[in-house]
């Protein structure tokens, strides 16, 4: 069986947005994508909020139908008047059934395949992979997720030619990414700063700011921290130099490349940065901010 499971990027948030609307949003995506399974012979295992579990029994049609999918899901008019990004797995395995039900590690590994991918993007295994033909795929090489630490080889599907550099690396289990840069020596004597700023970060602070004087180390202590604290944050450590900026409204764009998300034409820095860190665990160190002042809230913001 080649199993498919879907879900909203970003849900909670949309929600927040759009209130009320959201049931509506729902409903729409469930419509949309419950007609793109039955004209694909695809079965609907179940759902789950805004989650679908579906089954193919040819991995090729499954490929096609996750395709089309996203084109539907694209050129659909929405209640609220925006677009929703839905990211989609695809595995081909041996499940289990029981009743009306499959189980096994091929649904769990359908399923974190999944959640690796990004609003809008469909992510294979190589298991699929190696049951069609006449598509066109990016090789992502291997990954391990969440409860599979062996790494797997995984390919991004293009639909319509968008390729795997039009999205975020997939959320695996490889080492945190970071473009910290190395400290030229060793940080002495700030132990206690380093404990404090740490255990505040992995605690119930979303933002914090270091101040003081020029020349007195906030820069080397922010990057000792972050260093500290790769391992504490899934989605990685970021550092966002912005001391050359000159204008408020440039400081998105600058945290927007400094993670790593790719410039799209149209969509606002700012609501690209939110889309992309809505589901993910991240530390952003925004240096030198104090000439600024009017982007702080787009930091209050993330």
């Amino acid at each position: 069986m080649t199993l498919v499971f879907t879900d909203i990027e970003g849900s909670t948030r949309l929600l927040h947005e759009i209130g009320d609307q959201f049931g509506d949003v729902l409903a729409e995506h469930d419509r949309v994508l419950r007609g793109v399974w039955e004209a694909f012979g695809g079965a609907v295992v179940k759902t789950d909020g805004d989650a679908f579990f579906v089954v193919f029994s040819d991995a090729g049609t499954a490929v096609e139908a996750a395709a089309s999918a996203q084109r539907a899901l694209a050129d659909h008019n929405w209640p609220h008047g925006g677009s929703i990004r839905v990211r989609m797995g695809v595995h081909t395995g041996s499940p289990r059934r029981r009743e009306a039900d499959y189980w096994g590690v091929d649904v769990h590994y359908a399923a974190r395949l999944c959640s690796a991918a990004s609003g809008g993007q469909v992510l294979l295994s190589a298991s699929s992979r190696g049951r069609i033909s006449g598509v066109s795929l990016d090789d992502l090489g291997e990954h391990a997720l969440r409860d599979f630490p062996a790494p797997r080889r995984l390919f991004h599907l293009r639909v319509d030619g968008r390729g795997a550099v039009e999205f975020p690396p997939p959320r695996t289990l490889a080492r945190s990414r970071s473009n910290l840069p190395s400290p030229p020596n060793r940080l002495i004597g700030r132990e206690h700063e380093v404990e404090k700023v740490d255990a505040a970060l992995t605690g119930e602070v979303r933002l914090l700011t270091l101040t003081g004087i020029g020349g007195s180390g906030k820069t080397r202590l922010a990057l000792a921290c972050g260093a500290a604290l790769i391992d504490s944050f899934a989605d990685g450590v970021f550092f966002v130099p912005v001391a050359s900026i000159t204008e408020d409204a440039a400081v998105p764009a600058a945290i927007a490349h400094g993670i790593g998300i790719p410039a799209e034409d149209g969509r606002e820095p700012e609501r690209s940065i939110l889309e992309h860190l809505a589901a993910r665990q991240a530390l952003l160190i925004v240096d030198n901010m104090e000439h600024l002042l009017g982007a702080a809230p787009v930091l209050s913001h993330l």
